[in-house]
């Protein structure tokens, strides 16, 4: 029994341990199940990371085929290059020196100097033949020119020698255009007479250019000077007279109209297109009074040439021609109104001058001391006058002195505008039963029409209305007319008394020229 029972413990304590083998193997089957899904897990993170990579690669390497596509094609643009540049070369080799042309229309050969077709750098006879060397070729390799040949004539001799034709030609001022060729270009258009005005509402002015053609010719023929007329803004009009002594800007009567009113100029300016360069002077500001064609002028040799310098080459665009340019700005234009005494003195003229019409009579002498006082009392009153609108209108001092001082410089010049030569006298404006007529006025007359005018000389800045300024004239210079109303004082004596009137209401003509010091 003992041993049954011992049987029994061994065998109970056999199973016990199996069963705790089989404990322990389920725990350490269940262990590395455990450790199997993570290792899953993690195999699967290390996939996802490698196709991560394998896409980073494939962009890579496409990024790299085409880097090396690029790379082909570029290298293959520069070989063509190196080609091009290789042949471009061996022509300019053979073609260095002359260039072989014919001429398409009629089949003329010939060769120019390359150095000649580069004297333009801007031209595209430069850029063609000096610069890319790609125009077209006949069989023999020689250029093709599709020029007239009387043009290309022109065209090369204006190259080598800067000359330029000395009639107009339409054709060739379009062939020169087409080309480029700019200093033959301005030139030609130096050929066309005439002015060219050109408006800027942004500074309140304009620009004039002036083409005086056959100068020279002009001159010498009697007329002593030429004379451009033009509107400009603000609806007003001006004339250019050039001379052999200074060129003027004047302000003329309009057409079909009888007054000019004030004006300032606030900026003038004068250019000089030359061939080579442009000369410029700045004049300041101006004052054009109303009711008289008054001039501002430049003399030549302040610009540092002769007028024959001038008008020749090499300085001349075009010889025998003279291109001028007038830049104004800022207008400030000053109505005309006439102080009140002088109004009562031309109302009475007026009335006196009809009624001594009527009746016939004749007025007796003058008594010169009774008219100087009546023209003091209107100078006074002038004088108030101008102060006022002056304060009025707020204008620069400093330019007013300026112009002061401009004006009175041509009045020490002390030249008597009766001293002017027979060929220089001027023409003047007569006005009757309202119809303007030109006439030619003595010398006789216009001195004794130039006479009580002799020292009047009243400020451009101040606003003197109506004692208009009268500046002497060189000697040398071609005074304009200008038509104004003036009422001549005359006394009368009744009952033993003087009596101061203003009878007749006769035409003055007061020419003003003032030169820029």
């Amino acid at each position: 029994m003992q041993s049954l029972r011992a049987k029994l413990e061994d065998v109970g304590r056999k199973l016990a341990e199996e069963k705790r083998e089989k404990a322990g193997k389920a725990e350490e089957l269940l262990r590395e199940r455990q450790e199997n899904a993570q290792k899953s897990v993690e195999m699967e993170g290390l996939q996802g990371q490698v196709a991560v990579f394998r896409g980073r690669l494939c962009v890579a390497k496409e990024e790299r085929r085409r880097e090396e596509e690029g790379t082909v094609v570029r290298l293959a643009k520069l070989e063509e290059d190196l080609i091009i540049a290789r042949e471009v070369w061996a022509r300019r080799k053979d073609e260095a020196d002359r260039l072989e042309y014919v001429l398409a229309l009629n089949g003329q050969v010939g060769s120019v100097p390359r150095s000649v077709l580069a004297s333009d750098p801007e031209s595209v006879l430069y850029k063609m033949f000096c610069g890319d060397w790609d125009y077209a070729r006949d069989e023999k390799g020689r250029a093709l020119i599709t020029c007239h040949p009387k043009r290309w004539a022109a065209v090369l001799e204006h190259l080598t020698t800067g000359a330029v034709p000395a009639e107009r030609d339409p054709l060739l001022l379009e062939q020169a255009r087409y080309w480029n060729l700019n200093r033959l270009v301005r030139g030609l258009e130096a050929l066309t007479p005439g002015v060219v005005v050109t408006n800027d509402p942004d500074a309140k002015g304009f620009k004039a250019r002036c083409m005086f053609v056959s100068v020279l010719s002009q001159l010498t023929t009697g007329d002593k000077s030429t004379r451009l007329v033009f509107a400009a803004p603000p609806g007003r009009w001006w004339a250019v007279q050039l001379h052999e002594r200074g060129t003027y800007l004047w302000s003329v009567v309009p057409p079909g109209g009888t007054e000019i009113k004030r004006v300032k100029l606030l900026t003038l300016k004068w250019r000089l297109l030359l061939r080579s360069e442009e000369l410029e002077r700045d004049t300041g500001s101006v004052v054009y009074p109303a009711n008289t064609e008054t001039g501002w002028g430049q003399y030549w040799e302040r610009w540092g040439f002769s007028f024959q310098q001038l008008v020749t080459e090499p300085l001349a665009r075009t010889h025998d021609s003279l291109v001028i340019e007038f830049l104004s700005a800022d207008y400030l234009s000053l109505t005309f109104e006439a102080p009140p005494v002088l109004k009562m003195a031309t109302e009475k003229a007026d009335i006196v001058a009809s009624s001594n019409q009527q009746s016939g009579s004749e007025p007796e002498d003058l008594n010169k001391e009774r008219v100087n006082d009546l023209s003091t009392s209107v100078q006074n009153t002038t004088e108030e006058k101008k102060e006022d609108k002056t304060a009025d209108l707020k204008l620069d001092s400093h330019s007013e002195d300026a112009d002061v001082n401009h004006l009175m410089a041509s009045e020490h010049a002390d030249v008597d505008l009766t001293q002017q030569p027979a060929d220089l006298q001027h023409a003047v404006h007569t006005q009757e039963d309202g119809e303007a007529t030109l006439t030619q006025q003595p010398g006789e007359d216009s001195k004794a029409e130039a006479k009580p005018q002799e020292k009047q000389v009243a400020d451009r800045g101040d606003q003197t209305e109506p004692v208009i300024a009268v500046a002497p004239a060189p000697k040398a210079a071609v005074l304009e007319p200008v038509q104004t109303r003036q009422a001549t004082k005359k006394l009368e004596t009744i009952g033993g008394k003087r009596k101061a009137q203003a009878v007749g209401d006769e035409s003055v003509k007061k020419p003003c020229l003032v030169v820029e010091p």
